[in-house]
């Protein structure tokens, strides 16, 4: 499982501290990640690590 300091700097990385929309996206299935919640996800250190990835991409726009 992530660490909560791990989980605070990605909401302040990619989320600006929005506690709101943050919770929102860790519930939601996101297509990327097979349809399943960051929350599930991030129980894992692969999946902390695709995670980052994924918002990283987001981010910055790049989908290679």
């Amino acid at each position: 499982m992530m660490k909560p300091d791990n989980l605070d700097d990605i909401k302040r990385t990619y989320f600006g501290n929005d506690d709101l929309i943050f919770e929102q996206w860790l519930d939601r299935p996101v297509k990327a990640l097979e349809h399943k919640t960051p929350r599930e996800v991030l129980a894992t250190v692969d999946g902390c690590t695709k995670i980052k990835l994924y918002l990283s991409q987001v981010k910055y726009g790049d989908y290679s």
